[in-house]
């Protein structure tokens, strides 16, 4: 038997660009952002910020909040 298991990721940060909406072969909309989250790290005795960008993208009315959002919004 096999089990199923859930990972949860909860992503702060700024939206690099506008959201885009295209609508599927099958006519779902599928809409897509990307979020720019960051992090500090030592090295050598000093801080170093580096930003990680994540490709978000959302199906149906998820999808449509996604394509809603403009670019500098904290999400």
């Amino acid at each position: 038997m096999s089990r199923t298991t859930l990972n949860k990721v909860f992503l702060l940060g700024y939206v690099g660009r506008d959201g885009e909406q295209k609508i599927t072969s099958s006519g779902v909309i599928l809409g897509t952002m990307s979020i720019a989250t960051n992090h500090a790290t030592k090295r050598g005795g000093e801080w170093v910020e580096t930003t990680d960008w994540h490709r978000i993208k959302g199906f149906g009315s998820v999808g449509e909040q996604c394509a809603a959002v403009r670019k500098g919004a904290y999400v």
